[in-house]
C-alpha cells in the first residue's frame, strides 16, 4: 500500500512515460504584425489547441488558448 506521497510521484511517473509515447499535441498559431504610421509597430501571436494528443495524459502541460478575431 503507497503512501499519499508515494502514490503522488507512482501517477507523475506512469503519466509522464504514457505522454511520452502519445502522439504529439497540434497547435494552430497565428501571427500578425501591423503598424500605425511609421514609428508604431505590433505584435500578435495566438494559439489554438488543434489536437491534444499527449496532453490529455499531462494535463498539467497545457496551456490556454489564445485567439485571435
Amino acid at each position: 500500500m503507497l503512501g499519499d506521497r508515494e502514490w503522488k510521484l507512482y501517477q507523475f511517473i506512469t503519466k509522464t512515460f504514457l505522454g511520452s509515447i502519445s502522439d504529439d499535441a497540434v497547435y494552430d498559431e497565428v501571427r500578425v504584425l501591423f503598424s500605425v504610421g511609421p514609428i508604431e509597430a505590433f505584435k500578435l501571436k495566438g494559439t489554438v489547441l488543434k489536437k491534444p494528443g499527449f496532453l490529455e495524459i499531462m494535463t498539467w502541460q497545457t496551456t490556454s488558448d489564445k485567439e485571435i478575431p
